[in-house]
């Protein structure tokens, strides 16, 4: 496998989205450096990185750089400001909503440290859900960790504004032919095991229901942006009428 990749690989470099720890896995055990760095366009790039001849782990996108000054706000969102930063919108309105009154940028994103120092990000700032209780969360590291776990080909969580979380599930044809042969319902026998995918979370954090979608997420297209991440709006609205019947609406 090694030398249908190429042979002498030094290193392979992930950016723009979240690598899966299946994907991290796959390269790690081939003895190939899988490095995940984040950054942004407005940073001129780089934000943090992890290394290649250190330590790496999935789901951490490294140190960050010595030319950022970070902060991580009261509500998790990372905040930094340096050289690397640009120095302003075209539009000044635009200037407002992105930089505090001590010149911080906002980057969108919920963070944390590592006790090492190392970066995690945890998700869009605007794609937090706020339950009908009061519980917020982030939704991708769930979306995530379902995603890379068989027969999940891909999730997208649900539960603003209701009182518990649902998830839209897609799943390969093979297993929903299986469960079908068996006169199974797809959506209650994979239950059990989504939740048990996502024991490391809180409880309201788990999917009480869900909502199985056939195929992987490539076989809809108009769900997803040029980089390949849903367009939330466009499935909600491709869904129409399921979402309310899965809370119990008409």
């Amino acid at each position: 496998v090694r030398a249908k990749l190429g042979g002498h690989v030094r290193g392979l470099y992930a950016g723009g989205a979240p690598a899966s720890p299946a994907l991290f896995r796959f390269f790690e055990s081939l003895g190939l450096p899988l490095v995940e760095l984040y950054g942004m366009s407005e940073t001129a790039g780089m934000i943090s990185s992890n290394l290649r001849a250190g330590p790496r782990r999935p789901g951490v996108v490294g140190y960050v750089s010595p030319d950022h000054v970070v902060r991580v706000g009261d509500d998790g969102e990372l905040l930094l400001k340096g050289p690397l930063m640009l120095t302003g919108h075209l539009e000044p309105e635009d200037d407002r909503a992105a930089f505090d009154e001590e010149g911080y940028f906002h980057t969108g994103d919920l963070v944390k440290f590592e006790p090492d120092g190392a970066l995690r990000v945890e998700g869009r700032k605007k794609h937090v859900l706020v339950l009908s209780t009061g519980k917020k969360l982030s939704p991708e590291p769930i979306e995530q960790a379902l995603g890379a776990a068989h027969p999940f080909q891909g999730a997208v969580l649900l539960g603003e504004g209701r009182p518990f979380v649902s998830a839209v599930v897609f799943v390969s044809r093979d297993e929903l032919s299986r469960l079908a042969a068996a006169g199974q319902d797809a959506a209650a026998a994979l239950l059990p095991h989504a939740r048990a995918v996502l024991s490391s979370f809180s409880d309201y954090e788990k999917p009480k229901k869900l909502l199985v979608i056939a195929g992987e997420l490539a076989e809809h297209p108009q769900l997803l942006t040029p980089t390949l991440k849903v367009k939330r709006d466009a499935l909600m609205a491709w869904l129409g009428k399921s979402v309310g019947e899965l809370y119990g609406a008409a």
